[in-house]
């Protein structure tokens, strides 16, 4: 009798075994599925950022401009702030729905860029 004891115990063992190994199979696959899902949300997100980043870029738009298209009052408020500017180039930038006028030039032999609203009102400088 101790034989076929023995004998349904390993029957147990492989039956357990087997029931094991299909758990496995059933976890492995849904961490499959997870890795599968991060790499494709990963990837929408990056899509997303690229989206904006061009639209960002788009809306962003500057084009060079003569001097005689600025507006008068923008050009007073510069000649004023920067009197005896050389090598004055002009853009135009939009910015929230409004037009930003950026001058590039020379003031005092240091390069600087400064911005001006359409109504002359002083807005930023870089050099």
């Amino acid at each position: 009798g101790e034989r076929g004891v023995g004998h349904s115990k390993s029957c147990e063992v492989t039956d357990a075994g087997e029931e094991i190994n299909e758990q496995w199979q059933s976890w492995s696959f849904i961490i499959f599925e997870y890795s599968s899902f991060k790499t494709f949300s990963m990837k929408k997100n990056i899509l997303c950022l690229l989206i904006v980043v061009i639209g960002f870029i788009t809306g962003c738009t500057n084009s060079t401009i003569d001097a005689n298209a600025v507006p008068a009052a923008a050009m007073q408020s510069f000649n004023t702030k920067y009197p005896g500017a050389t090598d004055v180039k002009w853009k135009t930038e939009k910015k929230s729905d409004k037009t930003i006028y950026e001058a590039a030039f020379k003031f005092n032999g240091t390069a600087v860029e400064a911005e001006f609203a359409e109504d002359g009102t002083f807005i930023t400088e870089e050099d």
